[in-house]
């Protein structure tokens, strides 16, 4: 081989190999399981396979008390729709990524 193959034959082994370091910013595409489209398409996760959900995008439950004598249960529902966009970081070397966030 000459020096210009070896070389663009190392540049494309370094393209294909790079280690996502940083957080980037989904696409929800479905809701049920929720899968998140990232780099424009070029990357889906799937909730439960490759991506997990942050608890701050689930349902929060649980008991509050007012004023130190009423008692009483609630529910935080926060949801995700399809078409909004979300926080994900990347773990596993960009295998998984962890859906942290909606953002606006």
């Amino acid at each position: 081989m000459t020096t210009w193959d070896t070389y663009i034959i190392k540049q494309l082994k370094n393209r294909d190999n790079i280690d996502p370091d940083e957080a980037v910013i989904g696409d929800i595409i479905s809701i049920d399981p929720i899968t998140v489209s990232i780099l424009d398409g070029q990357a889906i996760f799937t909730n439960g396979v490759n991506c997990f959900i942050g608890e701050s995008l689930k349902s929060i439950t649980g008991q509050i008390t007012i004023n130190g004598n009423t008692t009483t249960d609630f529910t935080i529902t926060r949801t995700l729709s399809i078409d909004d966009k979300v926080l994900c970081l990347p773990i596993n070397k960009g295998q998984k990524y962890v859906i942290v966030d909606k953002i606006s």
